[in-house]
């Protein structure tokens, strides 16, 4: 997809292909003479060289070379930085035949001699290190890959991702400084944060005080849980409210229950679970909402809008709460798809008054069927308005 230009006569071009042919990346450089490449070559360390002539001036990136004697001939040796994963090109990554997608920029395959402690030694874990441009702070990294977690080491801390069954998708946000970072990754089929959340969520006491509660159905290796919450429901914004609370890792059901005492004005509070491992690793489940009056009185009602708000748990196994609001009475109509496209169930809800309502899916499909691992679309029409969300179903 790329079309090089030259800058006058005769230019020197490099290029990279993959093992199929395919142009995966190419450069030019030159002036408006006649300038020639002649020759190739990689060193152990993976660095490209470029060899040839020259008349006149030539330009190399930022670097322009004038010859020595006008109009004579002159040779040039020029050392080629090419990215191993450059922008939107799917690169089968070589240790693991993987192939992956990096978004946001051109990227490169860093070393694994200082790679972080992995959050459980005991389990094995495809390993990969990306060097990004810190000055762009968006990236996307696409690997395709059937493995069911990945996790990225961002912030001295281990964050875990999903996978569909076919790939693994990493959002980042980095701070935008002009440096370059490394970025750990690592994939495998152990949960790199071994709990397993059934419910999560929040309701007020007889004390008027917010009581959030939530079930685990395992939990190994766990340190321990935090409350955060905020007036947004914005992750960001969230901050930590509890203490830290202590998990069993039992392997039995258990139930955890914190209750918010500090709230005093009247409004919709967010809150999120953060789960801690003792290896360093975070995964935060939520959000979850509640409307509160410190006086226990409807004076002053909360604001609504027709939304459908994050479902919960997720992932889920293999019940799924999907909460959703209505500014005004409306007809209301929920549609799960699967990652193909095709319609799995389907929630014909007719007319619903406003307020705050909750269904509950039970990860079967229109015929009674349960269905399989993975990404579904949840896609919510209230009167001609749509909303969608997304959900993990991981048994």
């Amino acid at each position: 997809s790329t079309t090089l230009t030259s800058n006058g006569d005769y230019d020197i071009f490099i290029a990279k292909l993959d093992n199929c042919g395919n142009w995966l990346w190419a450069n030019n450089a030159g002036g408006t003479s006649d300038d020639r490449g002649t020759s190739t070559a990689v060193d152990a360390s993976r660095n490209s060289y470029v060899t040839g002539y020259f008349y006149d001036s030539a330009t190399f990136g930022s670097t322009t070379l004038t010859s020595n004697g006008g109009y004579d001939t002159n040779i040039f040796v020029t050392k080629v930085h090419i990215p191993y994963y450059p922008a939107g090109v799917s690169i089968v990554e070589e240790t693991y035949d993987i192939p992956v997608t990096v978004s946001g920029g051109d990227a490169d395959r860093g070393t694994l001699d200082s790679f972080p402690p992995v959050p459980d030694p005991s389990a094995t874990y495809k390993k990969f290190n990306f060097i990004l441009d810190n000055s762009i702070p968006d990236w996307t990294i696409t690997m395709q890959t059937s493995d069911t977690y990945g996790a990225y080491y961002q912030n001295n801390r281990w964050n875990v991702v999903n996978g569909n069954g076919s790939q693994i998708v990493f959002d980042i946000n980095l701070s935008g400084s002009k440096e370059v970072v490394e970025l750990p990754i690592i994939l495998g089929n152990d949960n790199p944060l071994p709990v397993e959340l059934s419910s999560f969520t929040a309701y007020i006491n007889p004390q008027n005080k917010i009581n959030i509660i939530w079930t685990t159905q395992t939990e190994t290796g766990l340190l321990g849980y935090y409350i955060m919450r905020s007036t947004q429901n914005e992750l960001s914004t969230a901050n930590i409210v509890s203490p830290l609370i202590p998990a069993t890792n039992s392997s039995q059901p258990r139930t955890y229950l914190y209750t918010d005492e500090e709230v005093t004005e009247s409004r919709t509070y967010y809150y999120w679970l953060q789960c801690n491992d003792l290896g360093g690793t975070i995964k935060i489940y939520g959000s979850i909402s509640i409307d509160y009056n410190p006086n226990g009185e409807n004076t002053t009602p909360s604001i609504l809008v027709t939304e459908l708000q994050p479902i919960y748990p997720n992932p889920f196994n293999p019940i799924a709460y999907i909460p959703y609001t209505l500014e005004t009475k409306s007809e209301v109509k929920i549609n799960i798809y699967n990652t193909r496209g095709q319609v799995v169930k389907t929630f014909d809800l007719g007319s619903q008054e406003k307020g705050h309502h909750r269904i509950t899916w039970d990860g079967r499909d229109n015929d009674g069927n349960l269905s399989g691992n993975g990404i579904y679309y949840i896609i919510m029409k209230a009167g001609k308005k749509s909303f969608q969300r997304k959900a993990v179903l991981m048994k």
